[in-house]
């Protein structure tokens, strides 16, 4: 099985520890991110950016930069479990869409994130220049951001609807946890459609003063932030964290 559930069944063992690892460290991160972002507006130096992205302008650059690479890192690391071959041969998401193939995808969204720059409107002087924009211009930068960014989003996505949900149902429990990524999966897919339709509701300025309306509600930061603590329990959970985060919290203590 490739499924957390069922490894219970199965012994214990250093992949499947090492899997549950990854998978509750990347979900912290993705929830420690908007949280610390939103919290560094109490500090003087800092603005409440309109976007999660656009906090790259102000002194929580690095903190966006290393949370969002460091993610990109787990997703590289994440081989996940390998093709199931019976369950290729009537579905094709098993082959094409498999835990590792997915987890690239969505690790290159991630530094395609970190590395682009955002479009932004924000006036705040950079120096040195950030390196893309030395290399291309800043628009060109701002659509790779974006096409990261769904790209990031909508691996995401699939992990939610069928990579976590692959196996067989045998308990309530199965279907209940099946049901939880399922909704999550739907929720990130929600998240980019939003996203999608903001960003072109501003651009072709179909309703005027919504740009103002947007940036003045945070708009855009609070749908990213809603996929990324979306992201981080479908993965929580995934990884076991009621389990893992306490017992590592008991190793570092020594308990």
């Amino acid at each position: 099985m490739s499924d957390a559930k069922n490894q219970s069944a199965e012994p214990k063992n250093d992949l499947v520890e090492s899997y549950l690892r990854i998978r509750t460290a990347i979900g912290i991160l993705a929830v420690l991110l908007p949280v610390a972002l939103f919290a560094s507006q109490f500090l003087e130096a800092v603005i409440f950016a309109p976007s999660i992205s656009e906090f790259y302008y102000t002194p929580m650059r690095e903190v966006l930069v290393g949370t969002i690479g460091a993610i990109a890192v787990f997703l590289i690391s994440y081989k996940g479990y390998p093709i199931n071959e019976a369950r290729a041969k009537g579905a094709w998401t098993e082959r094409f869409l498999s835990d590792r193939r997915v987890s690239y995808w969505a690790a290159f969204g991630a530094l395609g994130v970190a590395f682009f720059p955002t479009f932004t409107k924000i006036d705040i002087a950079l120096s040195p220049d950030p390196l893309m924009w030395s290399i291309m211009s800043l628009n060109t930068a701002g659509l790779l951001h974006q096409v990261s960014a769904i790209m990031f989003f909508g691996a995401l996505g699939i992990f939610c609807l069928s990579n976590f949900r692959r196996g067989e149902e045998k308990t309530l429990d199965d279907k209940r946890e099946n049901t939880f990524y399922f909704k999550c999966g739907v929720v990130l897919m929600a998240c980019i459609l939003a996203l999608i339709v903001i960003g072109a509701i501003i651009k072709f300025e179909v309703w005027p003063d919504f740009e103002v309306f947007a940036d003045h509600g945070h708009l855009i930061f609070w749908v990213e932030t809603v996929g990324l603590i979306t992201f981080a329990a479908a993965w929580l959970r995934k990884g076991q964290a009621l389990t893992t985060v306490p017992a590592a919290l008991r190793q570092l203590v020594g308990l």
